[in-house]
């Protein structure tokens, strides 16, 4: 994993900023390699996956799941742990190895349009990413990086949460993160601008 991110991290270099004349559209603008480790850095360790990982590891703890870690603080603790290394583990070879051929890990809100014109925006990215040409495609790294991270965690899981179902079944799971990580970064914007505003 961090062979494979940090040889993307040096071919991520590609993105040059392109001037922007007044009142056109800005252009798509492709993920520097600086770009690549903040994501990977706030993904990863940032305060809303924390939280993520928190309530996460706090509903396994509550439901004794994987049974072998027990409830209690040393169980949160393992379970916290473990999803930590398998995110850190996705992430990078979402941003390391998509920066190969061009894949953005990066997020991009529609930020307008109907309610559910932006929710099918969301599900959209969830499996679709912007290429360095601007133009979206399906998401191989991402895929890479969530099936690995997960076959990778199935090493140090006990044996109650091992085998390719359990494999299957959090692949899934980490889409539907990503999903809600989406959807929390398209509307937060507007609904902390109704909830502060002056």
């Amino acid at each position: 994993m961090v062979l494979a991110l940090g040889a993307g991290l040096c071919l991520a270099g590609f993105a040059q900023r392109q001037p922007v004349l007044p009142g056109t559209p800005a252009p798509y603008l492709a993920p520097t390699s600086d770009d690549r480790a903040d994501w990977w850095a706030q993904s990863t360790f940032g305060p809303t996956s924390w939280l993520t990982g928190a309530f996460g590891s706090g509903w396994s703890t509550v439901w004794n799941n994987p049974e072998e870690w027990k409830r209690s603080p040393d169980g949160f603790g393992r379970r916290l742990a473990s999803r930590t290394a398998n995110v850190a583990m996705a992430n990078g070879i979402d941003a390391g190895l998509g920066a190969i051929w061009g894949e953005d890990p990066r997020y991009h809100r529609k930020a307008s349009g109907s309610f559910g014109s932006r929710a099918g925006h969301i599900v959209k990215m969830t499996f679709f990413t912007p290429y360095r040409d601007g133009r979206t495609r399906f998401a191989f790294a991402r895929t890479i990086g969530n099936v690995g991270g997960n076959t990778i965690q199935n090493v140090w899981m006990p044996h109650s949460a091992k085998g390719i179902g359990q494999i299957s079944y959090n692949v899934g799971v980490g889409f539907a993160a990503r999903a809600g990580s989406n959807a929390f970064k398209e509307f937060w914007p507007d609904l902390r601008k109704k909830v502060f505003r002056k």
